[in-house]
């Protein structure tokens, strides 16, 4: 009897784990976990990062996880700075579309390539986010290198081309190589250039 019970019982767990692990949980900024970044390392494929209204400075990094990044009351309120220090959020792990960014300002990022949001050969979800006042050479608010990002309901504003000579450009947006990004119902204003080349290499260029 007691054989059959175990059994029973060991079935049960062998069926309930691995869909509370499917299921995902959710981690709480800063109540469970100080800044972002951190709640990203402890995070595992699934989970959901919930993180409260402030003012977060901080560059993220997804580390190839499939994982959301939310705020809970939206991008007014909600802010991640780089201070100058690089992309503010980059994807560079082989990140998928279930690797979602949602809900943010997006400020501060300084770098050559994607100095708000880099993504190079991954393909994260990126959505209702402002991406503003970054600065670099090539894709100043997003920059996508061999990647097919969903780029979707995004302020992108107030970004700059400058300081460097050549490349792709894009003070808004720049895609680059053999990418397939959608692009849906942006709102790009206040920017020196959108330049786009999109699943062609860098000696075939499109601008638009």
């Amino acid at each position: 009897m007691r054989s059959a019970s175990r059994a029973v019982l060991f079935s049960f767990l062998l069926i309930t784990f691995p869909l509370i692990s499917a299921n995902g949980s959710t981690i709480h900024v800063p109540a469970d976990q100080p800044t972002i970044q951190s709640a990203i390392n402890v995070a595992i494929n699934g989970d959901k990062i919930l993180v409260a209204p402030g003012t977060y400075l901080e560059n993220l990094n997804f580390m190839g996880k499939a994982i959301t990044v939310q705020s809970v009351k939206g991008p007014v309120l909600t802010i991640i700075d780089g201070g100058g220090l690089g992309a503010v959020v980059t994807f560079s792990g082989g990140e998928t579309n279930a690797a979602v960014l949602h809900g943010f300002t997006i400020q501060n990022g300084n770098l050559s390539e994607g100095a708000g949001i880099a993504v190079e050969s991954s393909s994260p979800t990126i959505s209702g986010n402002i991406i503003t006042h970054n600065g670099g050479c090539n894709g100043a608010g997003i920059g996508i290198g061999f990647g097919s990002p969903i780029i979707s309901k995004n302020t992108i504003s107030f970004n700059k081309q400058a300081g460097c000579s050549g490349g792709i450009g894009g003070g808004g947006i720049s895609v680059r190589g053999a990418s397939s990004a959608q692009i849906l119902g942006n709102t790009i204003i206040n920017t020196l250039l959108v330049q786009m080349a999109v699943g062609f290499p860098c000696s075939r260029q499109a601008r638009r």
